[in-house]
């Protein structure tokens, strides 16, 4: 202990004793050898718990016992590569002398032993992409720090398929992936969830700070007591993972806050969470509130059935199911009900967003059917048109900024029948200028409010996982000053959910005490209105040309 009262780690070599965390970790690996299964393992965690330590005892003692094996680590920088290259050196380095196999190689990033035995252990970085463990054939590997694999700009999912393809498919490989994570990234994050949903064969083994005894600090103030947010945590722990945070351990994690985490909480559940979703939650400020995006969560169901929409030969819209199809549906068309069918066009860019729309019910704002995806105009329009039609004629506006050919062709070549114009939101009774939505800074911002208060009142229903998903990633831009998609995110279904919700706004279902707002732009009312003008015109003309007699 140092003077203060902290604890003190000076670092000194000692023998290998494992702490609560890498006992997990032993566990689990003795279970799958147990059952004659592969060990694969993806491991979100908190920092310094050992877990790089302990794979690479792991791998070390298994290339010293058995010969022809491999072990390949993989880092995401050159630096982090050498310093794991050190601690399996430091295991045979302090090996008795009697013991040691001979080497045939050793350098600064592999370790090869003599023949017969002709065991190999190297040591790579991510940044060699697709070329990653090309011409080896490992059969232990260890992902170090894997959420950081982009860093440099290289491709994760590249390296990933490289060295996986690499890796045999036997009971004795096995592939472990850790990290700290960092954020909802593409790559760590989407194993992880696969795992979770049971999408790939991994099993997730998450391993909090609380686990880590040295993150404690003695309590030397008095009358220290739990606030009610660390007394949910301490509760939420107790029931959920059996086990009791202690005073000591909050201490240090408000010291930690304070010292190390410039007082962001967001930060320190980064770099230690107490539950998996700490782990992948975004730091930035976020635009929907906990309880809202839990309320969702608890909504999400697979859809009855996924296909696209085809045409009958007497010409009428018909849904055909199709696994792979682009459209999903909850809730098929009810005979008389209501619906509004918004989309978002996405702008051709590479990397960019999807085509993204919903099909609302007006009685109740469900969500009953979504659109998602990667289409050329002419299909996507043929889509939109019959899936409309099929819902009882439902009104469509597709925002019409980036790709208004949309637009044109379903109302001016289709004549689609039930098209929504554009009027400036700030004179609802002025003229319709132009079929379909405009997305700008005024709309947007009207957009995003709509959203949210539909969203905190809980009146949405919608049981689409990934725009839950999307809710997850929504956040301030602080250098573009503005709400939106956190960098390599998307927000295309947030944004034609708000679309859709502008139209039930500005057209309320049976709501028509409000008169400020404008009515159902009906076809058969402006011909009414047109005819009535004329007919008044027209009669002022005969009046001018009767003729009277004395």
């Amino acid at each position: 202990m140092t003077s203060d009262g902290s604890q003190s780690f000076r670092q000194k070599i000692v023998p290998f004793r494992l702490n609560e965390a890498q006992k997990i970790l032993y566990r689990r690996v003795r279970a799958c050898r147990s059952e004659n299964k592969p060990v694969r393992f993806l491991i979100p965690k908190a920092r310094k718990q050992g877990v790089t330590t302990f794979v690479q005892g792991l791998f070390f003692e298994r290339l010293f016992r058995l010969d022809h094996e491999e072990a390949a680590v993989v880092a995401h920088n050159q630096e982090s590569s050498a310093y794991i290259f050190q601690i399996t050196r430091r295991f045979y380095d302090y090996m008795p002398e009697n013991m040691r196999r001979p080497l045939k190689y050793s350098a600064k990033t592999e370790l090869e032993y003599q023949e017969p035995h002709a065991s190999k252990y190297m040591v790579l970085t991510a940044k060699s992409g697709d070329a990653l463990a090309k011409g080896t054939t490992p059969t232990l590997f260890h992902g170090s720090e894997v959420a950081n694999w982009a860093d440099q700009g290289a491709d994760p999912w590249k390296a990933w398929t490289s060295i996986a393809s690499a890796i045999p498919d036997h009971r004795d490989t096995a592939i472990i992936l850790e990290s700290t994570a960092k954020g909802r990234e593409a790559f760590f994050y989407r194993m992880v969830m696969g795992a979770i949903k049971g999408d790939n064969d991994y099993e997730v083994v998450f391993l909090p700070w609380y686990l880590t005894t040295k993150y404690s600090r003695p309590i030397t103030e008095k009358g220290f007591a739990l606030t009610d947010e660390e007394k949910h945590i301490q509760s939420e722990t107790d029931e959920t993972a059996d086990h009791l945070i202690t005073d000591e351990q909050f201490h240090y994690r408000r010291w930690c806050i304070a010292n190390k985490c410039g007082g962001d909480v967001s930060i320190w559940n980064r770099y230690y969470p107490t539950t998996l979703r700490d782990c992948f939650a975004v730091s930035e400020k976020k635009f929907f509130g906990e309880d809202v995006k839990e309320h969702y969560r608890n909504m999400i169901r697979q859809p009855k059935v996924t296909g696209d929409m085809g045409i009958t030969d007497q010409g009428n819209p018909i849904f055909e199911p199709n696994t792979h199809g682009s459209i999903q549906i909850w809730e098929k068309p009810i005979s008389r009900e209501k619906y509004v069918l918004s989309l978002d066009v996405s702008e051709g860019i590479p990397g960019g967003d999807y085509h993204s729309g919903y099909l609302l019910k007006r009685s109740d704002i469900t969500a009953v059917a979504a659109i998602h995806c990667s289409v050329d105009s002419d299909e996507l329009t043929d889509q939109e048109y019959r899936m409309g039609l099929w819902y009882n004629k439902a009104q469509i506006a597709v925002e019409n900024n980036c790709n208004p050919e949309v637009c044109r062709r379903l109302s001016y070549h289709l004549r689609y029948p039930n098209m929504f114009w554009y009027r400036d939101i700030n004179t609802p009774r002025g003229r319709a200028q132009r079929p379909g939505w405009n997305t700008n800074v005024k709309t947007r911002r009207e957009m995003l409010d709509v959203l949210k208060m539909v969203t905190r009142q809980k009146m949405l229903n919608i049981y689409d996982e990934e725009f839950v998903e999307e809710m997850e990633d929504f956040a301030w831009n602080m250098s573009a000053r503005k709400w939106q998609a956190v960098s390599g995110k998307h927000d295309d279904r947030l944004m034609s959910m708000a679309i859709g919700l502008m139209l039930l706004d500005l057209h309320p279902y049976k709501d028509h005490a409000d008169r400020m707002r404008p009515n159902v732009d009906d076809g058969m009312r402006r011909y009414k209105a047109f005819s009535k003008y004329w007919d008044k015109k027209l009669m002022v003309k005969l009046k001018k040309r009767t003729m009277t007699f004395g």
